[in-house]
């Protein structure tokens, strides 16, 4: 493990990280925003081995779709697995899926077998944890 030093400036909801690892005589800056408890890096970081490592980059297969380069917490992590449930309603089986990880981060799935074949639904999102007050 490699260690290294730093600090973090905050200007208006946008942050910036200075900082040295194996190269103490070069330091390196990455800025970012929190985002829910996550990090969304707003510029390129420095090089990792002979790589610079890409804050954002447009999909090769749709020029629409921009991936971005974000941090993940990992915040509670007790709940962090995948959740199966099943129903019937009027004579049709529904099949559900939740998955938590890092991040806060979720993944929903809802499927059925309808008319024209296996029908699913799919929501990505972020999730809090509630804690009902009695």
């Amino acid at each position: 493990m490699i260690g290294g030093s730093g600090v973090i400036g905050e200007l208006e909801g946008t942050y910036m990280m200075i900082y040295a690892d194996s190269t103490p005589d070069r330091t390196k800056t990455a800025t970012f925003e929190r985002v829910g408890h996550n990090l969304l890096f707003q510029s390129t970081l420095p090089p990792y081995g002979s790589t610079n490592i890409l804050f954002e980059l447009e999909d090769e297969d749709d020029p629409g779709i921009v991936h971005r380069l974000m941090a993940n917490k990992f915040v509670y992590e007790e709940y962090y697995n995948t959740y199966l449930g099943f129903s019937e309603e009027d004579g049709i089986e529904y099949a559900y899926t939740l998955q938590t990880g890092p991040g806060a981060r979720y993944s929903f799935s809802s499927s059925f077998e309808g008319t024209d074949g296996l029908l699913t639904f799919v929501e990505d999102g972020f999730f809090l944890r509630y804690t009902m007050g009695l």
